[in-house]
């Protein structure tokens, strides 16, 4: 046993208040996510034209004098278009060998070819001339060329030239077949007065045989355009890898000194078709040889700031190219990139290979390789396997357009040529360049099918179109932790993707859609197609001043769609919500306001006297901001918030009112600057009324729960319950309730008790008396079970509102509490406890205070499993003891700990234990009536009658109890008479022929039957009758 320390007084409200602290959380403003401010539902209507079939190909065309043109090809149809999409010509190319083919025509008579359709594979502008070159699929893969006219603003085609000479060309070498089916990348690039065609081509072995083109080639187009001319310079995939080793190229274009191609091919040319990856190539735009030809791997990866457990090193690859863009960038991203502002980028979208395992990152990733870096790695790897010392085992790669060779040997030589140069023959370089996601994997489930990248002022706008015929344009920034969305919006509800082939023409871009039916060609503005997905005004005027968007009364959008007032230089206030609702009309109240537009700077400085606030008539006074609230800049979410100190006016009434904020004079920021007023409704001033305090006694020790009821108490930002002057810790707080837990007394005395909110006093006058403390002295009994009783004893017990019971097994703790009885004893029941433990019971400490007095603890003490009554099936004793017994399992165990006791008929009977069965002698003077007389057990007070006694009788017995009797008698009559009527028969037949007297045969007698148990339940009850 031992003397507790008074309990603090939070512990104390944890075991009296199961209700929701007062202390909780401090109220925050909900935060308002990013994507509310913009909405990307909106329809755009974009200029388009129906080509009447699946766009194979699609080129631009701005001359001088502003002519401009739209170049789009279908199967068998080449259609020019005017920059608005209109219809200015149409020209036939196919089906080869038709009548009606415009260009078959211009190759003169007689057969060319095998007819068939002709599927545009390249379109091309040959900008000396200017000319429109195409190559389509049938033919041979020739190409024709198409002079421009240019008619006032619009441009129309001359007649087509055959670039195809039937005398110069054999299905080995044929300088005018140019096209591959499988696909072809062509760059046109002037050198002097000649224009030369770079040409990438994808092949197989059956594109191979017949008329082929080459893998890489240079051409050069005659000056009578008649075709090309011979003995051009090539490379080609091998014959024997022309089954396994299949090349696509994506992506073709010319910056500074070099052409570039794009390509996705096998990793491996001895384990092809397996892995992909992508290279890119690099050709001479000075010189047309291919002996500084070079290949580089590109690297794409998506490494999230945080990386996930199992995720590999250096990021999550995406090997495979999918669509590809150069262009310079501005100077926002050129910072970013460590690179000079306009400096040529390659851009390119990557997804991951289908050999890939399962990933967690997005489906598109965009990476950026500035040109400079390309071609220092390049000239770099060359000095690695030209100059010594040359690392042992280099290869030259490229096996699959050369031998085998190590560097610094030419291709097929064991050995290097003093009549030849390591660097004239086509080298793969051995290092990779790696590059990260510029979207950290903001792309999400995005899948980008097309790529299209711009410098507007000093911002790179990526344009992308996607797999479900949407548009996206995005700043390309890699420090942003969100998408800087310029636009977001479908192109139709079809939902078909977005081809790989994006132009551009003046300040739009033309996209083209996968429909063989409906628009396939769309005309976006560079800078977007409008302005109203934006939904704030803070955003509106956040929007990069290239996009042309203003605030038009309640709505975003650009000056030429306003039909009111438009301005891009302020915005008005945005209130959105207010805490609290109500206030106390004698009192302040912290109103804290939010939503947007209150200030320009994440820090929330407010210049004084630019902001006025009023709830009703009455002023809220501005409070500086907690410089401990500032958090970073929200990722996904944000949201601004102002607090003031309201103090109601004599004059204010009590009711509803509205919260208004009005900002002026504000300086302006980045963007725009602050100046308006917002207004809400829906504050209360109120009156609180305090009705009823209870208890109103406790300890000196303090700790007493006190339950105030009233009105509107829960009204505003601050309440206190003074005890004595003191405050009282606040547990929960409601419109009609508080509880709160009393401080400490000095003295046995009467104190006032008052409460206020807001700071002003709530009418009413309360007085608390402090009452000695309550001492426990003792605990007993040292055992029980859940809901026993267990008896304190002690000093001035009742001077607690209620006595705390507590039991604790060294793990976890279980109360339970008492209700006042008398000062220096109380009875209490134990608390729910269910013991786990195989033995029965489980030892800990008992302990027991009141309030915030010093507690008692009882160790040892014993926890048992509650006894369980018994069931109908009760067990009858041997006559002769005349006693019944029936179990009561776990009873025996817990006699010492609480009161037993059992009785007949009201009489107690001197019961014992046997294990769990309880025998109960019949006390003598036990009188049964007829009806028997009923077994009752108490145990700890509570009493429970478990079934009747009765003595055995015809009209008393069961059936079943009266035939398991019955039965074995009247079996032994009938063994008893057999054997008689044998008897006698026998003896008749000694006798015979004498005839004999009759006798009287004995009859057997048969006590009365014990007395036996009537089961309804009844016991029982073994012993004679009284009448026997």
């Amino acid at each position: 046993m031992e003397l507790l320390p008074p309990l603090p007084q939070s512990f104390l409200l944890l075991l009296l208040l199961p209700a929701k602290p007062a202390a909780a959380k401090e109220w925050q403003c909900p935060r308002t996510p990013y994507a509310a401010s913009r909405d990307f539902n909106v329809k755009y209507m974009v200029p388009s034209f129906s080509a009447g079939g699946l766009v194979q190909a699609m080129v631009t065309y701005q001359g001088d004098k502003n002519e401009s043109a739209v170049f789009v090809a279908i199967r068998n149809r080449l259609h020019v278009l005017g920059p608005d999409l209109k219809s200015v010509q149409s020209l036939a190319t196919g089906p080869a060998g038709d009548p009606g083919c415009q260009t078959c025509a211009a190759c003169g008579p007689g057969p060319h070819g095998p007819s068939g359709d002709t599927d545009t594979k390249v379109l091309v502008l040959e900008p000396a001339l200017p000319a429109l070159v195409s190559c389509g699929s049938s033919l041979r893969g020739r190409c024709f060329l198409h002079d421009l006219d240019p008619q006032g603003t619009a441009v129309h085609l001359a007649a087509p030239a055959c670039l195809f000479s039937a005398h110069h060309n054999r299905p080995d070498d044929c300088p005018d077949c140019v096209a591959s089916p499988l696909g072809t990348r062509v760059t046109v690039v002037e050198q002097g007065q000649a224009s030369y065609f770079y040409v990438a081509s994808s092949l197989d072995a059956a594109v191979a045989a017949s008329f082929s083109p080459r893998s890489v080639s240079i051409r050069r187009l005659k000056a009578d355009a008649s075709g090309f001319a011979p003995g051009f310079v090539a490379l080609s995939v091998l014959p024997k890898h022309l089954v396994s080793y299949s090349i696509e190229y994506v992506h073709s274009f010319h910056t500074g000194a070099f052409v570039y191609f794009l390509t996705v091919q096998p990793a491996s040319v001895t384990d092809a078709p397996g892995a992909l990856h992508t290279r890119l190539a690099r050709l001479s735009a000075t010189e047309p040889e291919l002996g500084d030809y070079r290949e580089l791997v590109l690297d794409c990866r998506f490494a999230p700031k945080r990386r996930r457990r199992g995720a590999p090193k250096g990021g999550q690859p995406y090997p495979v190219l999918r669509v590809a863009h150069s262009a310079p960038v501005g100077a926002q991203l050129a910072t970013e990139l460590s690179i000079a502002e306009g400096q040529e980028v390659l851009f390119g979208v990557f997804v991951a290979g289908k050999d890939s395992g399962p990933g967690v990152g997005p489906n598109s990733v965009v990476c950026a390789f500035p040109i400079d870096l390309l071609d220092t790695l390049i000239d770099e790897g060359v000095e690695r396997c030209c100059e010594s010392p040359v690392y042992p085992g280099l290869r030259r790669g490229l096996d699959f357009f050369q031998s085998p060779s190590f560097c610094p040997n030419p291709p097929g030589l064991e050995a290097p040529s003093p009549n030849t140069s390591c660097r004239h023959f086509p080298l793969l370089v051995s290092s990779s360049f790696s590059r990260v996601d510029l979207f950290n994997g903001l792309l999400g489930t995005v899948e980008v099918t097309a790529l299209y990248v711009t410098r507007l002022d000093n911002v790179t706008v990526a344009h992308m179109g996607t797999a479900d015929g949407r548009i996206l344009q995005v700043e390309l920034a890699r420090s942003l932790n969100y998408l800087l969305y310029v636009s977001n919006f479908s192109l139709g509800d079809s939902g078909q993707p977005v081809q790989r082939d994006v132009s551009r023409l003046g300040d739009h871009l033309f996209f083209v859609r996968w429909a063989g039916a409906g628009p396939g060609v769309f005309q976006v503005p560079i800078q977007g197609p409008g302005c109203r997905h934006f939904l704030t005004c803070g955003r509106c005027l956040r929007a990069q001043r290239f996009m042309g968007c203003g605030w038009c009364g309640n709505m975003c959008g650009r000056q030429k769609e306003c039909p009111g007032s438009w301005q891009q230089d302020h915005c008005p206030p945005k209130l959105t919500e207010f805490h609290p609702h109500s206030g106390p009309l004698r009192g302040s109240t912290r109103l804290t306001l939010c939503g947007s537009n209150f200030y320009l700077h994440p820090s929330g400085l407010v210049p004084e006297g630019t902001h006025q606030i009023t709830v009703g008539q009455s002023p809220c006074r501005p409070l500086p901001k907690d410089s401990s609230k500032l958090r970073p800049v929200p990722r996904k979410d944000f949201v601004e918030e102002f607090e003031c100190e309201l103090e109601p006016l004599g004059t204010q009434a009590v009711g509803p009112t509205n919260v208004s904020l009005t900002v002026t004079n504000m300086p302006p920021g980045k963007h725009f600057r602050v100046d308006g007023t917002s207004m809400l409704r829906g504050f209360f001033f109120m009156e609180p009324v305090l009705i009823s305090v209870q208890p109103l006694f406790g300890p000196r020790a303090g700790g007493t729960c006190l339950t105030l009821e009233g009105q509107s108490l829960s009204v505003g930002t601050s309440r206190a319950v003074l005890v004595n002057g003191t405050e009282c810790l606040l547990a929960r707080v409601s419109e009609g309730q508080l509880l709160c837990a009393t401080p400490p007394g000095a003295m046995v005395a009467s104190v006032p008790l008052s409460l206020q909110v807001g700071g002003a006093q709530v009418p009413g006058s309360w007085t608390f008396h402090y009452r000695e403390d309550p001492v426990v002295l003792s605990i007993s009994p040292n055992c029980g079970y859940s809901n026993s009783h267990i008896t304190i004893c002690g000093q001035h017990l009742t001077s607690a509102w209620h006595l705390v019971l507590s039991f604790h097994d060294g793990l976890r703790a279980v109360e339970s509490r008492c209700e006042r009885q008398l000062p220096e004893q109380q009875l209490c029941r134990l608390p729910e406890y269910v013991v786990r433990d195989p033995q029965g019971w489980v030892a800990g400490n008992l302990s027991a205070w009141g309030d915030g007095a010093a507690g008692f603890t009882l160790p040892g003490f014993r926890f048992l499993t509650p006894p369980h009554p018994p069931s109908a099936n009760l067990i009858p004793l041997k006559p002769e003891e005349h006693a019944i017994k029936f179990e009561y399992i776990g009873l025996a165990a817990v006699t010492n700990c609480v009161g037993v006791n059992v009785t007949v008929g009201g009489e107690s009977c001197q019961h014992e234990f046997r294990g769990d069965m309880l025998v109960c002698p019949l006390p003598p003077s036990l009188q049964l009536g007829k009806d028997g007389a009923p077994l009752q057990v108490c145990v700890d007070g509570e009493c429970r009658i478990l079934g009747r006694v009765v003595w055995p009788g015809p009209d008393g017995v069961p059936q079943s109890t009266l035939l398991g009797i019955l039965l074995p008698l009247l079996l032994l009559v009938a063994a008893l008479a057999t054997a008689l009527v044998f008897s006698y028969w026998w003896q008749r037949k000694q006798l015979a022929p004498h005839s004999l007297s009759p006798q009287h045969i004995p009859l057997v007698s048969m006590e009365h039957p014990s007395p036996i148990v009537k089961m309804n339940p009844v016991f029982h009850c073994c012993g004679k009758s009284p009448s026997s």
